[in-house]
């Protein structure tokens, strides 16, 4: 893994955290789907970059759940109102 990728991965890690900080601390339950959109990235990311020899289609199928997730976050965010 290169210098940059590694650091991507710890930026998602810090936003996993994040999201869950904020279901945590503030109840504001939007953090849920923003922590496994970056929890499955991180895992997505360690797995690929570090070669843990996962089955390509559970890879693929865990990257649609976060892409799935996050849509929901934006979704969600554009249905508010102010």
């Amino acid at each position: 893994m290169s210098l940059l990728h590694i650091l991507s991965v710890a930026l998602e890690f810090v936003v996993f955290i994040l999201g869950l900080k904020m279901v945590f601390e503030k109840k504001r339950y939007l953090g849920v789907p923003i922590a496994i959109t970056f929890g499955i990235y991180v895992f997505y990311d360690l797995a690929k970059g570090l070669g843990w020899g996962l089955p390509r289609d559970f890879l693929d199928t865990i990257f649609f759940m976060a892409t799935l997730s996050a849509l929901y976050v934006v979704w969600h965010l554009g249905r508010r109102k102010g």
